[in-house]
C-alpha cells in the first residue's frame, strides 16, 4: 500500500493481511489467519534501504482465526504511548468463538526516566566528588594567577599541558618604488608548525573495580587515586595517592601542520588586495593512550608502538597498585602468540559434518539464460586479435591459452 510520509512523499508499505493453512479456499479442514490494524505509530519511520522509500508504521489491533469458514478465536492489541513517543504494547484480550472475552493480559515496563513524572534524570540526587587538590599546574610563569584571571591548572574532569613551535618565510618581487609596504608585489610564503601535549590527570578505572579513579602526572611519575564508594551510605571518596609501576604518562600526541601558497597584492599606499591560494597539510600522531588490549577488565597503555599490560600487585599495606609491564603472562589473560603452541584443533572441521552442509546446499551456482524468441541461425563475423598482456604475466601459459 502507499503511505504518505513527510516532506510530502508517499513510500511503500507492506503489510501481512491473511495467512491461510490446509485446504485453504476449499471444502476442506482449513484455517485462515487475518490480520487488521489501522492505528498509526506517534514515532513513524521510512528508509531508503532498497532503492525505493519504504514504511513499516501501522500498528497490529486485532489477528482472527476462522476454522472452516467459522469463527474460532480472536485476539485484539492496545497500546499506550511510552516515553520519547514510542509505542507500547499495553495488554493482549482474547475472544471465543461468540466474541467473548475470556482471557486477559496487562504488561507493565520498567520506566527508567519515569516519563509519567515529567521524565526524572536517573540520578535526583547530586553527588559530591572530593577528588583532592594535588597541586598539578602547566608550569606557566603567570602574574595574574593569583587575581583569578587566569589558570594553568586542570579541571576537575582532567586537563593536559601542550606546546606548540612555529616559523615561517615568505618572499615576493615588485617594482622598486621605493615604498615600505608589500603592495603591488607577488610571492610566495611557507608555514610550519608543530604542537605537542601530554596528559596531566584523567579519570579511568585503573584497577578494575569498574570505578572511575583519578589518575595523574607529577614530577615524572604517574599516580592514581582509587574511587572509594561506601557500601552503606553511598558516600564517595577518593583515597590516597598510590604510584602506578612501570609506566610514567598515559597520554601524548603530536602533530605536523604544513601550509604555503603564493599571491598577489595591489593597491596604492597602505591600502592593498591581496588574492592568494594557500594549501595546508596537518598530521597528527597519537603517541600514548589507554586501552584494554587483551580484555582482562583492566586497562593497558599502548606507548610508541608498544602494549605495556596492566595487573594488580599489592603493597605491604594491602594497596592495589596497577604495575604495567611489556608481557601479559602476568596478567589474568595472556596472550600466546606462540604458533608451535596454537591449539590446531579448534576450529577444525568435520569431514561428516561438511559432508552433509555439501549435501544440504550443493555447491551449485544458479546461472540465468537467455532464451532466443525465434528459430533460426545467428552469424558472427569479424576480425579478432590476441592482445599480448603488458606487466607480470606468465609467458608459458600465455602460448598456451585458447
Amino acid at each position: 500500500v502507499d503511505e504518505p510520509v513527510r516532506g510530502g512523499l508517499v513510500a511503500k508499505a507492506i503489510y501481512l493481511s491473511k495467512v491461510s493453512a490446509g485446504n485453504a479456499e476449499s471444502d476442506g479442514p482449513h484455517t485462515v489467519v487475518t490480520l487488521t490494524g489501522n492505528k498509526t505509530k506517534r514515532q513513524k519511520a521510512n528508509n531508503a534501504r532498497y532503492g525505493y522509500l519504504t514504511s513499516s508504521n501501522r500498528l497490529l489491533e486485532n489477528v482472527q482465526i476462522d476454522f472452516m469458514g467459522g469463527k474460532l478465536r480472536s485476539y485484539s492489541f492496545s497500546y499506550v504511548d511510552g516515553a520519547f513517543h514510542k509505542d507500547m504494547l499495553e495488554s493482549v484480550r482474547q475472544f471465543d468463538d461468540k466474541g467473548n472475552e475470556f482471557t486477559f493480559q496487562k504488561f507493565d515496563y520498567y520506566d527508567d526516566v519515569q516519563s509519567g513524572n515529567g521524565y526524572v534524570p536517573f540520578k535526583s540526587e547530586s553527588e559530591t566528588w572530593n577528588t583532592h587538590n594535588d597541586g598539578l599546574d602547566a608550569d606557566f610563569i603567570n602574574p595574574l594567577q593569583g587575581m583569578d584571571m587566569f589558570s594553568d591548572k586542570p579541571s576537575a574532569l582532567g586537563g593536559t599541558t601542550s606546546s606548540s613551535v612555529g616559523g615561517s618565510f615568505y618572499a615576493g618581487v615588485g617594482p622598486d618604488d621605493q615604498s615600505t609596504t608589500t603592495t603591488t608585489t607577488g610571492g610566495g610564503g611557507f608555514n610550519y608548525s608543530n604542537d605537542k601535549s601530554k596528559g596531566l590527570s584523567t579519570f579511568v578505572d585503573l584497577n578494575g573495580d569498574g570505578l572511575p579513579d583519578k589518575v595523574y602526572r607529577d614530577g615524572g611519575a604517574l599516580y592514581y587515586r582509587p574511587q572509594l564508594r561506601d557500601a552503606n551510605s553511598g558516600e564517595i571518596s577518593y583515597g590516597e595517592p598510590i604510584r602506578v609501576k612501570g609506566i610514567s604518562g598515559f597520554s601524548s600526541s603530536s602533530s605536523n601542520t604544513y601550509s604555503g601558497g603564493a599571491d598577489v597584492k595591489v593597491g596604492w599606499g597602505p591600502v592593498a588586495a591581496t588574492v592568494g591560494v594557500d594549501l595546508s597539510k596537518t598530521t597528527t600522531k597519537t603517541k600514548e593512550y589507554f586501552s584494554d588490549i587483551n580484555g582482562d577488565g583492566l586497562i593497558d597503555l599502548v606507548s610508541n608502538g608498544k602494549v605495556y599490560f596492566n595487573h594488580i600487585e599489592f603493597d605491604a599495606q594491602g594497596n592495589a597498585v596497577p604495575t604495567f609491564t611489556l608481557s601479559s603472562a602476568d596478567t589474568p589473560s595472556p596472550i600466546i602468540y606462540d604458533p608451535t603452541n596454537i591449539d590446531t584443533s579448534v576450529g577444525a572441521i568435520d569431514p561428516e559434518e561438511q559432508a552433509e552442509v555439501l549435501r544440504i546446499s550443493p555447491m551449485e551456482d544458479a546461472v540465468r539464460v537467455w532464451v532466443a524468441p525465434r528459430v533460426g541461425v545467428v552469424n558472427i563475423s569479424g576480425t579478432v586479435s590476441l592482445v599480448t598482456p603488458t606487466g607480470d604475466y606468465d609467458a608459458d601459459e600465455y602460448e598456451k591459452a585458447d
